[in-house]
């Protein structure tokens, strides 16, 4: 059954992608961007359908991954109330739909009792991400519309919304995801034994210095106005840190190791 809903949530973000795909190549009936991706709105609910019935909500690489995706996409509903997020969607919901068609399928990794306040740090880690990553690939849609403008000033992507408006957002989801991630370290160091120990110690090392190099973006912003490549880079450069730090040592600890690799 897991299996099932996980296909049908993948089918359904697809149709939600192929919707915001026309609406950006002007086909069909306008429409808001939250009516075009409807879908993923059904899907969201299979797709927590689909980790409820793997057992049990546990942290496991491949639950936390699933999980991340799910809300990545949760937020990204959110945006589409009040947001031209159509190019965002078509980037961010293929790669969704592929973690929730794979994960039930897959065993990997090991699910250990946690606490209440262990589960708020997690679900405010898997939140910062889900707001981070969107912040991303808001970052390489800005860097590819700037492209088109220079290859062709005055003309560029017709249907992408105007530059400023793609930056704002862009900033903003930064700004919510640096909030959330603040958060998520403090309640780390607040209920977590040992933040420094030998099993985590590296991601928190690489959760802070993703922290730091979030805000360095965004002091860098404000202060000396920061955007273009430079935002690009300091983005891609915060995102890997935080997929190195979370994801990366789960996949050692919870496959190499654990199978003594």
């Amino acid at each position: 059954m897991s299996g099932f809903l996980g296909l049908l949530a993948a089918a359904l973000y697809l149709s939600a992608a192929f919707n915001l795909r026309r609406s950006l190549a002007g086909q069909g009936v306008t429409r808001r961007p939250l009516q075009h991706a409807l879908p993923a709105v059904f899907a969201l609910a299979a797709h927590a359908g689909s980790v409820a019935l793997t057992g049990t909500f546990n942290l496991a690489i491949t639950n936390a991954l699933s999980l991340a995706a799910w809300a990545m996409v949760a937020i990204l509903l959110c945006l589409a109330a009040r947001n031209p997020v159509q190019s965002l969607g078509v980037l961010v919901l293929p790669p969704a739909a592929l973690i929730v068609a794979v994960v039930p399928f897959v065993s990997v990794g090991t699910s250990t009792h946690i606490d209440a306040g262990v589960w708020l740090h997690a679900l405010l880690s898997l939140s910062a991400y889900g707001v981070l990553c969107l912040a991303a690939a808001q970052a390489c849609l800005v860097a590819w519309h700037t492209a088109q403008l220079r290859q062709a000033p005055g003309a560029g992507p017709s249907r992408l919304p105007p530059l400023a408006a793609m930056e704002r957002l862009m900033f903003r989801l930064l700004a919510i995801g640096l909030a959330i991630l603040t958060l998520a370290i403090v309640t780390g160091f607040a209920f977590l034994d040992d933040m420094f120990a030998q099993r985590v110690a590296h991601k928190t090392v690489f959760s802070l210095l993703a922290w730091a190099a979030f805000a360095a973006l965004l002091a860098g912003h404000h202060l000396a106005g920061w955007r273009g490549k430079t935002a690009l880079r300091w983005t891609l450069t915060g995102m890997v840190l935080l997929i190195v730090g979370f994801f990366g040592s789960k996949l050692v600890l919870e496959v190499f190791l654990a199978n003594g690799t």
